[in-house]
């Protein structure tokens, strides 16, 4: 669907997918990618799909530690061989794998996205801050501190 916008069948399955997306997320609770991503919509006005977008591969490879056996079950999903690799390597293919796909389709960095870097690093506080009032950073199978928050935004510089 990114790579040739006039194939409508391939839109549509985009289409398709978002919305299940979305009815899952109705019925399970969202991490704490999404709320890091609040805070860079409000203060930076990136589109909440595009905050997510640049946070997940820094999210992943913070959290995959804590649940090595869905984070394998994500890299099997998205194609990759895991055979003959510990669980632990296992899991961290799906980071790569998601890294590949944010480079595949282009996903910015922040300063990439227009974010000034000096901004970013003075509101990396307040916006951990806000990010955990949220509530959803709690189902994050590895708990994150606020500082670990705030690495994280300097991560996706």
């Amino acid at each position: 669907a990114w790579c040739y916008g006039n194939n409508v069948e391939a839109r549509s399955n985009m289409m398709l997918a978002a919305t299940l997306a979305g009815m899952a997320m109705s019925n399970a609770s969202v991490a704490l990618v999404h709320g890091m991503s609040g805070p860079l919509g409000a203060y930076f006005h990136l589109p909440h799909g595009l905050a997510n977008a640049i946070l997940l591969p820094h999210v992943m490879e913070y959290t995959y530690i804590s649940n090595p056996k869905k984070f394998a079950d994500i890299a099997v999903a998205m194609g990759e061989k895991i055979e003959g690799l510990s669980l632990l390597d296992a899991a961290r293919k799906a980071v790569e794998a998601v890294k590949r796909l944010c480079r595949d389709v282009r996903v910015p960095t922040l300063r990439e996205a227009g974010c000034d870097e000096s901004k970013v690093l003075e509101l990396a506080p307040k916006m951990a801050e806000e990010a955990t009032v949220t509530g959803s950073y709690r189902f994050n199978p590895r708990r994150a501190t606020k500082e670990d928050i705030i690495e994280l935004y300097k991560r996706a510089l």
